[in-house]
């Protein structure tokens, strides 16, 4: 199961280390928690507004890259001007 949201905006100055590029998107991954093999969390700071297909590809690659498997996977995507925790 694979959950995704995208919404509210706050300011926030934190620059991601790693970056990828999927259809001219580029994303890293601000924050990343798992629990055993039942839940797998990632905070996912965008460069802009992405499609919902993008949004899917930049799950898929996510998922791929933790060569564990988990019951539940959630991300919670942030635009630049977002600020973490406070809505995704």
């Amino acid at each position: 199961m694979l959950f995704v949201s995208l919404a509210g905006c706050e300011p926030s100055s934190s620059k991601p280390d790693d970056v990828s590029i999927i259809d001219g998107s580029t994303y890293s991954i601000i924050n990343s928690d798992t629990f055993h093999d039942y839940k797998r969390s990632l905070d996912v700071r965008l460069n802009k507004r992405a499609s919902e297909e993008t949004l899917r590809k930049i799950a898929l690659e996510l998922k791929a890259q933790d060569h564990r498997s988990y019951e539940r996977t959630f991300i919670c995507y942030y635009l630049p001007d977002m600020k973490v925790s406070r809505g995704a």
